[in-house]
């Protein structure tokens, strides 16, 4: 999930600030936390009693997320993505540093086996009888705008977008 307030990151979520961090090139599955509740909200009012209903988005690439967040920004995308295989070794030297310097560490196991799962989920069913909908381009948009009052992205800001 991707929440545009998000303040820390929980293990089932992460904000746009950690994602930027690390970059993998292999993809994933991303959510906008308000899709996800307009979605839970539409599955209570439409949705058939004893049906599930996959709450998910498009399989996104960091390459994909990256050019999203450089055409709002005006950054330049990430040019070097690496592979989650190779990331798991990552995760010791972090913990590490992080016992160092008393902060969380920015890479952990767990969120190398999140980012490394199945994440594509078939959510055409919600699409069709919930009318579930998502938005990268918006999310983004959102994220970026947020990181940007709270003053968290000040080193590659256009000031055309703001």
């Amino acid at each position: 999930m991707i929440s545009p307030s998000a303040r820390r990151p929980e293990p089932s979520s992460v904000s746009s600030t950690e994602i930027c961090r690390w970059v993998w090139r292999d993809p994933f599955n991303l959510c906008d936390v308000r899709d996800l509740a307009d979605g839970a909200i539409a599955a209570a009012d439409k949705g058939v009693a004893g049906e599930c209903y996959i709450l998910g988005n498009e399989e996104v690439t960091m390459r994909q997320l990256s050019d999203m967040i450089a055409s709002e920004t005006g950054c330049t995308p990430i040019e070097a993505f690496s592979a989650i295989a190779g990331s798991k070794g990552n995760c010791e030297d972090c913990r590490k540093d992080s016992q160092t310097s008393g902060k969380k560490p920015v890479m952990t196991s767990f969120a190398v086996y999140n980012l490394e799962r199945n994440n594509t989920f078939d959510y055409s069913k919600a699409k069709k009888v919930l009318g579930y909908h998502t938005l990268y381009t918006e999310t983004i948009r959102d994220e970026v705008q947020w990181l940007q009052q709270e003053g968290k992205d000040q080193d590659c800001v256009n000031p055309e977008k703001k």
